[in-house]
């Protein structure tokens, strides 16, 4: 068969010397190297298949994998993960559909991964976070994540910090003023959508430097799509008979998210035009000349505007959506689910509470919340080591996923390169041999002296190595504003046991219930 194919290659290249042999020649060389190609590529999946034959697994079936095994009730789901990470240890495989993933929750794991710049990009679960974000920082790959990631990386330095607290201690007030009026009632209130619209008001002010009043209008169209299209990419991931576009787009779901993605972009496509008319008539506001006045409340899709590409080039509005897009994904939620998981933890233990107290009277004073220098020079440390140990126990991302660039050696596995791999931040922090005890909350484990010998990559709530959240020092000056705020006024008493929580293990890990709490005034 091999022949004929040659034979009539042959005969449609002239078959003869002369003027054919060289077109001749040249269709022998290309087919030569397509069946060296396509046997290097059938060598590489026999090696890549034979690999991940010898890892623990979860069962699973052709084309459809182990989905048949997964629990449809997301808190469920996530108890059923956990299981898996305890029945198999730190490294086992489940196949998605048709593609295997190697699960992997040692420090030492995840360090093979993270560390240097070879397993950057990321793996096909993010796809589905595309028709929303585009290409931006979290979803592109290669020499664009690198540009991207160079010209982003001002727009979180500490001078534009400083404007945004003032953003975060505003929002923080208008929090406060909707909980005084639970106060003292004893009756319990879910404070997890709270903190989410307060969290959604601070994002969207901070990034596209309008304000939202979420938190006042919380049946607003943009702030409902917000909610719902985390639901929905979700749910798409999870079921591989949602993946193709020409299938889901005729289910009621894909319907939904065609309608939400409209409301989300037309808000934000909206919101630059405004802003390019605004930096048009205020020129000097991202001039570097400008005093800090006019700079302070600088936002970041006004850095963007300003931007220009390693060519001098400026971006396109299209460009620019992607960017705010996604700073508003990967800021709103998970600052939401942070804050929420630590005023549980919080209220379940009054010790803790009762010194974060004493710490905010002490150094805050009558100040309602803290300053920017104060944050910057880390004057609350037992807050600032509450809140990592909450984000420890209940990181707000719970899985991150990569593909690798080469093989790599992890737990008397090689994990072959190619291959997607899901590294487990809710099991990596609780691996008892760099955190014992791993289930009880305490604080005092971020004490330096407790922390000094600890392996860097046991703590990973923002990822780590060069593709490490950018937003990291944001999220965590929001996180102890908005608590040092909440704390300072009240006296936080849980309603609910841990095991009541039941995490769902989403995007990003939510309680499925609410965090319900009492409030005392002090």
């Amino acid at each position: 068969m091999l022949l004929a194919l040659l034979e009539g290659l042959l005969q449609l290249g002239g078959g003869s010397p002369g003027a054919g042999a060289c077109s001749t020649t040249t269709i022998v060389l290309l087919v030569l190297t397509a069946l060296l190609g396509g046997l290097v590529a059938y060598t590489q999946l026999s090696r890549t298949r034979r690999l991940v034959s010898l890892l623990p697994a979860m069962p699973a079936l052709p084309l459809i994998g182990s989905v048949p095994w997964f629990e449809l009730d997301d808190a469920r789901f996530f108890v059923q993960f956990v299981g898996l990470v305890q029945q198999f240890g730190s490294v086992f495989t489940i196949w998605l559909g048709p593609i295997p993933i190697a699960v992997l929750t040692a420090p030492e794991s995840v360090e093979a991964v993270l560390r240097g710049s070879h397993h950057i990009e990321k793996s096909f679960i993010y796809w589905f976070l595309t028709p929303w974000l585009g290409r931006g920082l979290l979803t592109s790959g290669g020499d664009k994540w690198r540009t991207r990631r160079r010209m982003l990386t001002p727009a979180f330095h500490f001078d534009i910090l400083r404007g945004m607290v003032e953003v975060f201690r505003e929002q923080a007030e208008v929090l406060i003023g909707v909980l005084d009026a639970s106060a003292d009632t004893k009756k319990p209130i879910d404070v997890f959508p709270l903190v989410s619209l307060c969290a959604l008001d601070s994002i969207c002010e901070t990034a596209m430097g309008k304000k939202l009043h979420a938190l006042k209008q919380s049946e607003s169209t943009y702030v409902q799509a917000v909610f719902r299209i985390s639901e929905l990419i979700h749910h798409r991931q999870k079921f591989p008979w949602n993946w193709p576009d020409f299938i889901y787009s005729w289910l009621p779901d894909g319907r939904d998210h065609t309608r939400v993605l409209a409301e989300l972009h037309n808000f934000t496509d909206s919101v630059i035009a405004e802003r390019r008319v605004f930096l048009n008539d205020n020129p000097d506001v991202t001039d570097e000349q400008a005093d800090s006045s006019k700079k302070r409340r600088l936002a970041f899709l006004d850095l963007l505007i300003s931007a220009r590409d390693e060519d001098g080039n400026h971006l396109s509005n299209m460009d620019i959506r992607e960017e705010v897009d996604t700073f508003m994904f990967e800021g709103h939620d998970t600052t939401a689910a942070a804050l929420a998981w630590s005023l549980h933890l919080i209220g379940s233990h009054p010790d803790v509470q009762a010194r974060i107290h004493e710490e905010l009277d002490r150094v805050l004073g009558s100040e309602p919340s803290p300053s920017f220098e104060q944050l910057k020079a880390h004057e609350l440390p037992y807050l600032e080591m509450t809140l990592k140990e909450a984000l420890r126990l209940f990181p707000s991302v719970p899985a991150i996923s990569r593909v690798l660039d080469q093989d790599i050696d992890v737990c008397g596995y090689k994990i072959p390169a190619g291959l997607t791999v899901g590294l487990i931040p809710y099991a990596v922090h609780r691996d008892p041999k760099h955190w014992p005890d791993p289930e009880a909350f305490n604080p005092d484990r971020f004490l330096p002296e407790n922390s000094a010998n600890r392996h860097p990559y046991a703590y990973i709530p923002f990822s780590a190595g060069p593709r490490n959240c950018i937003g990291q020092r944001f999220a965590e000056f929001e996180e102890r504003v908005v608590m040092a705020s909440i704390l300072k006024r009240f006296r936080i008493v849980s309603t609910q046991t841990r095991d009541q929580l039941a995490p769902l293990g989403e995007i990003i890990l939510r309680p499925r219930d609410g965090v319900w709490v009492t409030l005392e005034r002090r």
